[in-house]
């Protein structure tokens, strides 16, 4: 159960509470996750809370659960652009609502999804450009 020296770029700000994370919260983010499992063994939302509690414990492989909620949304949403505009769409009628960041852990847990889908897009489009570069026409 390696600790990282340095937080992951992948997974910086994707949500939880405000304050300093401690047992309690991480307690609070694991019973989420339980919760979440529970009710849908399928429900693709288990990899974020699951990555959430893992990286509120000091997990590296937090990543690796992110890694599965970004791929879970595309497949569910049926592409990348349409997970994150599924969840921008939540952000704006929270925002709307009344909703801040400052109160509202929601408001940080679905912006920090948003967060995670896009830099995994990114993530992607860099990858493809990398292997283009690397083909060659023989």
């Amino acid at each position: 159960m390696g600790r990282s020296s340095k937080p992951s770029d992948f997974s910086r700000n994707v949500g939880g509470p405000l304050t300093s994370w401690n047992i309690t919260t991480l307690a609070a983010a694991w019973a989420k996750y339980e919760e979440v499992v529970a009710a849908d063994p399928d429900d693709l939302e288990q990899y974020y809370f699951g990555g959430l509690a893992l990286k509120m414990g000091g997990e590296e492989r937090s990543d690796a659960e992110f890694f599965m909620f970004c791929r879970a949304a595309q497949a569910f949403h049926r592409s990348l652009p349409a997970a994150v505009a599924y969840y921008q769409g939540i952000v704006e009628d929270m925002e709307a609502a009344g909703e801040t960041d400052e109160v509202c852990e929601d408001l940080r847990n679905v912006k920090g999804r948003v967060r995670l889908l896009t830099r995994y897009r990114q993530m992607k489009e860099e990858d493809a450009k990398f292997s283009l570069r690397k083909c060659t026409i023989s």
